[in-house]
């Protein structure tokens, strides 16, 4: 029975499983969390303030910042180089590895190739950068196809979960390559992100929109994919009348809730009659069994097909699954079609006459 009594500080009692528990260790391990918050939430502000001040540093004080980096690794010693007293900082925090990516990105954006990284943790939904405040951007080269592709990316989440690109995404461009679902057809993408998908739908010769719902992040698409519309869609309230031959889209599902944001009413909605509808998903999604169970379902969809490949390409041992789909054609019912139409081309039987049609039939007594 747990000790209830005026002070129970440092007492040792028991929970519901009679694990034992002390108090002193539980208020320890509360304060050590509010501090680890504490601690990421200003390693996430430094860091955005120091991007933002080397952006604007010239080539040379960025080299010599380089040099500074890998010499004092733990920034000891102090520097006058315009924005070292962030570096330093940085360093001294153990960060010294993303301080020389940030420093010869800023130099040279372009010299970036981008690497997959399948386990990487976002942890907010929307934007968390401040209005009125720019974010830092970069370029990363991605491989597809015969092409090689500079993608202007944010150098963090800043902007939400679509600021950077992901893995589902060159995995999809890839296999859109290989596969002509796409060409000359009008297609829209769900969650564009940085648009390389788009871009990728337009170079094979398709009519693209491409969509996201944080506002700030559609001008990067519009720099990585000039040659597709943009416009800015909320699944909760898409206001798009149009239908597309095609619905893509890259990493929409992260957990169970995808249908209560409204991903598939918004699919359906967008997909015309015989369209068709191609989601790419890495294994291992929370989400994707409710999806897939909801559009098996639902009469306005085909049988939902879930193919598994491995994407060697992309990320080494990484599964992905292409989810696909038909939009069904809709059916004329009898109820809600024209009765003399099909009573007339022989789809139903002759009148008895009580709805007010004659029929030539003799009246029942």
């Amino acid at each position: 029975t747990p000790f209830f009594g005026p002070s129970t500080q440092g007492r040792t009692s028991f929970d519901k499983e009679g694990s034992r528990v002390n108090s002193r260790t539980a208020v320890r391990s509360v304060n050590e969390a509010m501090h680890l918050g504490a601690h990421h939430e200003e390693l996430r502000r430094a860091g955005h303030a120091r991007r933002r001040l080397l952006a604007l540093n010239t080539e040379p004080d960025l080299k010599r910042l380089i040099t500074y980096a890998e010499k004092y690794p733990k920034g000891a010693t102090p520097t006058s180089i315009p924005g070292g007293r962030e570096v330093a900082d940085a360093l001294s925090l153990g960060e010294r590895m993303t301080v020389l990516r940030e420093l010869r990105s800023a130099i040279k954006p372009e010299v970036a190739t981008w690497t997959p990284n399948v386990k990487d943790k976002v942890l907010c939904a929307g934007s968390w950068l401040p209005a009125g405040e720019e974010p830092v951007y970069e370029t990363t080269d991605v491989v597809v196809g015969d092409r090689t592709y500079a993608v202007k990316q944010c150098t963090q989440h800043c902007l939400g979960s679509g600021s950077r690109l992901w893995a589902s995404a060159v995995a999809l461009s890839r296999h859109l390559v290989g596969n002509p679902i796409v060409r000359g057809k009008r297609v829209v993408e769900l969650g564009s992100g940085v648009g390389l998908v788009a871009r990728v739908c337009c170079d094979l010769g398709a009519v693209v929109l491409a969509t996201d719902a944080e506002e700030r992040l559609l001008d990067v698409v519009r720099a990585n994919a000039p040659a597709a519309q943009v416009k800015r869609l909320d699944w909760a309230t898409p206001d798009l009348s149009d239908t597309f031959d095609v619905v893509l889209g890259a990493d929409l599902i992260y957990s169970s809730g995808a249908m209560a944001s409204g991903l598939l009413e918004t699919c359906t909605s967008l997909c015309r009659s015989g369209g068709r509808l191609l989601l790419c998903v890495p294994a291992g999604r929370h989400g994707l069994d409710e999806l897939v169970n909801a559009i098996n379902q639902d009469a306005r969809w085909g049988a939902a097909a879930v193919e598994r490949f491995c994407a060697n390409d992309v990320a080494e041992g990484h599964a992905f699954l292409l989810v696909g789909a038909t939009r069904s054609e809709p059916v004329p019912h009898p109820v809600r079609a024209d009765a003399l139409a099909l009573r007339r081309s022989g789809q139903l039987p002759a009148s008895s006459g009580f709805c007010g049609e004659p029929s030539g039939l003799p009246l029942p007594r």
